[in-house]
């Protein structure tokens, strides 16, 4: 055996032959222990001073069941769980209504008023309690005038007649019109013709929701810092695909103008990339469903002088060039200079009589920010909104601006 083991009897390797006629041990006759007959200690007179578990120091739920709401009147239709929400569309549950703030209304997890989860916050704001429709009746509520009109005209005339007519009236009517035909075209039109180039930010700071590590998300990566939920990765992230949504219906409102006009498409992070050349309003809105984004710094000279360049490539000469640049932050490519380089590019387009237009996106108030985009700007005017889902709030001046 090991050291220090004591050592016991082998037992048999064989069993008995026969069993044992008796049991080894008798049982006991009695409980050993007889049962006690009262409780072994009375109950306290008072009650504990403080409670057995103490309180959690935190609510179990995220949010209140209820939230204090003002009367709207009407109820919008009710939320249909899985389907398309448009920003700013209303939907009702349980009298309740709420807005869509975001691309995630109506998917999965984002059911307004859900008291599983507070996930739902971030799609929706609740607006206030209603009750009814606000669906318009089949029928006036009042099925004739409420009062008979006016009273008829006199039936004589003034009093005092006035002391000469203004005008005599000519002895004979004109006998053609004074203009032997119409003019082939209007003689004057607010419109003109014109070419414009959408620069568009892919930089980091568009999709890594301001990190504190300074992601520049190149190709969306990492994901858990870029990518939002329920946006495909050539997408990204929210902010992204509103700056797309807000270029397409630039695209198609300045289309839609009685003019001639050519678009220019052009995305920029460390350096600025051609999308789409001068191209009609019809081939320029389906090219901006393919850009993809790329992520990287901001280059904002390479974007100003890729538009200049292909704006200045048109053969239409009599045409004004615009460049309206959106984006999200300050220069920071090329490593040089990059502001310094910046305003060159922008005084180097307005020289050649491109009209400059920045389009900043700050949640916050940067008067330096800001003074850099006036300088940029032809006008020192700048078009700048807190959030990207807010860019269609400027849609019309900008269109204004161009046309």
């Amino acid at each position: 055996g090991f050291f220090g083991e004591r050592k016991s009897p082998c037992p048999t390797e064989q069993p008995s032959s026969s069993p044992t006629l008796t049991t080894s041990e008798a049982p006991s006759s009695s409980p050993s222990i007889q049962p006690t007959l009262v409780p072994s200690d009375p109950p306290s007179n008072d009650p504990s001073l403080r409670p057995s578990i103490l309180p959690t120091s935190i609510p179990s739920t995220n949010f209140p069941t209820k939230s204090p709401v003002i009367g709207v009147g009407g109820c919008p239709d009710s939320y249909v769980p899985m389907s398309y929400y448009e920003i700013g569309s209303r939907a009702e549950v349980e009298g309740i209504v709420y807005e869509c703030t975001s691309y995630a209304c109506g998917t999965f997890g984002f059911d307004p008023g859900d008291n599983s989860s507070s996930l739902w916050r971030q799609a929706w704001q609740i607006i206030g309690e209603c009750s009814g429709t606000i669906a318009p009746t089949l029928s006036p509520t009042t099925p004739k005038p409420t009062s008979p009109p006016t009273s008829p005209p006199t039936s004589s005339p003034t009093k005092y007649p006035t002391a000469m007519p203004s005008h005599p009236p000519t002895n004979i009517p004109t006998p053609i019109p004074t203009q032997p035909a119409p003019t082939a075209s209007p003689t004057c039109t607010s419109e003109k013709d014109f070419n414009v180039c959408i620069a568009l930010d892919m930089s980091g700071s568009v999709c890594n929701a301001g990190s504190i590590f300074g992601n520049e998300c190149y190709g969306c990566s990492p994901a858990m810092f870029c990518q939002s939920f329920f946006v495909s990765k050539n997408t990204c992230c929210h902010n992204f695909q509103a700056e797309v949504d807000f270029s397409r219906s630039i695209v198609e409102s300045l289309g839609n103008l009685p003019t001639e006009k050519s678009f220019v498409i052009v995305q920029f992070g460390d350096w600025a990339v051609l999308a789409s050349g001068l191209a009609s309003y019809e081939d320029t809105y389906n090219s901006l469903n393919w850009l993809d984004y790329s992520g990287g710094a901001t280059n904002h000279a390479d974007a100003i002088s890729l538009c200049q360049e292909t704006l200045a490539s048109s053969s239409y000469s009599d045409r004004e060039n615009f460049i309206i640049i959106i984006t999200d932050g300050v220069s920071t490519l090329p490593m040089v200079d990059p502001s310094g380089s910046a305003l060159a590019a922008a005084d180097a387009a307005k020289s050649a009589g491109t009209f400059v237009i920045p389009v900043f996106i700050s949640p916050t108030y940067d008067g330096d920010k800001i003074g850099f985009m006036s300088d940029l700007s032809s006008k020192g005017e700048v078009f700048d909104v807190s959030d990207f889902e807010s860019l269609s709030t400027i849609e019309d001046m900008l269109v204004n601006q161009v046309s």
